[in-house]
């Protein structure tokens, strides 16, 4: 069977390789592969979960995928991203200040730190144990958090984050995150806790400016930025595990 090969004009696509997930910065007139895809309608519940061919695990429904938040697109009749916006809608509103350090994402049930003044490039290991650490009484929290409740974000967690159609920060217009005195949030790299598949040397880190990932030596120097689950309330768009297994040493 004849591969499926389309020309594409990248106006205002996000080209995702799968070697280390970057985005060029320009847009070239060049020929690509594509994988088409299409929205299933609906999923019968399926009591004989184990034997339906409708339930691919007992672990629940599909996890929904939210809307990137690109707006711009070469035309309706591109049938593009900008165009359809298909996904989740995100929440009103998006984030909600938890008056105690905090910021929640009512996209995810994420909790995350909200003022970054605190935070300092460091080496991945030291970004694992500076997260898993935190607790209220540091970087401004009063929420009660103990050690062991925060942690260092996975690659999907961070990336939930990103508003695609947005930079410098590719965050929501509405986030509620500041950094006063540090280097300003836009202009830094953040570590995720996934390390790359193939090289425990290497983790996946996120570019706050452009929304693009990489991976990058976990010796390098990067930022951290902590997260932890919110006891309660349901998830609109719960982020599914990333299928990271190996464990630090």
């Amino acid at each position: 069977m004849k591969k499926l090969h389309l020309i594409m004009l990248l106006i205002g696509l996000i080209l995702i390789t799968f070697t280390f997930g970057s985005v060029p910065c320009g847009f070239p007139a060049s020929d690509f592969y594509v994988i088409p895809i299409k929205v299933k309608k609906d999923c019968p519940a399926c009591p004989e979960c184990p034997v339906c061919p409708e339930c691919p695990s007992c672990e629940g429904p599909p996890s929904p995928i939210a809307k990137t938040g690109q707006t711009l697109s070469a035309g309706t009749t591109k049938r593009d991203d900008g165009a359809l916006k298909e996904g989740i809608a995100w929440p009103t509103p998006r984030f909600i200040d938890n008056k105690d350090g905090t910021v929640t994402d009512n996209l995810t049930g994420l909790v995350w730190l909200k003022v970054l003044d605190c935070l300092t490039e460091m080496k991945w290991k030291d970004a694992l144990t500076f997260c898993n650490t935190l607790k209220t009484g540091t970087c401004g929290l009063t929420d009660g958090s103990a050690t062991g409740d925060w942690r260092l974000p996975n690659v999907k967690e961070l990336l939930s984050l990103v508003d695609y159609g947005q930079r410098m920060p590719s965050l929501p217009t509405t986030h509620l995150f500041t950094c006063k005195t540090q280097v300003p949030i836009a202009k830094v790299f953040y570590w995720t806790s996934t390390r790359f598949a193939d090289c425990v040397n290497y983790a996946w880190v996120l570019h706050i400016s452009t929304g693009s990932s990489n991976a990058d030596s976990i010796k390098d120097l990067h930022y951290p930025w902590p997260v932890r689950n919110k006891k309660s309330t349901p998830i609109a768009s719960p982020i599914e595990k990333e299928g990271e297994k190996k464990e630090s040493k």
